[in-house]
């Protein structure tokens, strides 16, 4: 498996639109792994993942890695070290 990071600046995902209501990440980057580009973000205390046409949600930095790990197939440690960086 190739596994890599790729920081992006915040502004180029500044926001995404939900019915009339703007939500500005915090932080945010993107993760590729086995060719997927992989969206990690935290916005307004919930944590946000986002590929292809699938997004997922969870409320702690634990849940994300579980779905992280669970989605793609790699270990809970793995998927820890990925989200690391967000704030």
């Amino acid at each position: 498996m190739r596994h890599s990071r790729q920081n992006i600046s915040c502004l180029s995902v500044s926001a995404i639109f939900f019915t009339n209501t703007e939500v500005k990440f915090l932080d945010s980057y993107y993760i590729t792994i086995d060719a997927i580009q992989i969206l990690l973000a935290k916005s307004n205390g919930f944590y946000l993942i986002s590929w292809s046409n699938q997004n997922r949600t969870a409320i702690s930095k634990e849940e994300l890695a579980r779905i992280l790990a669970s989605e793609f197939g790699i270990t809970k440690r793995e998927a820890t070290n990925y989200i690391a960086d967000l704030n």
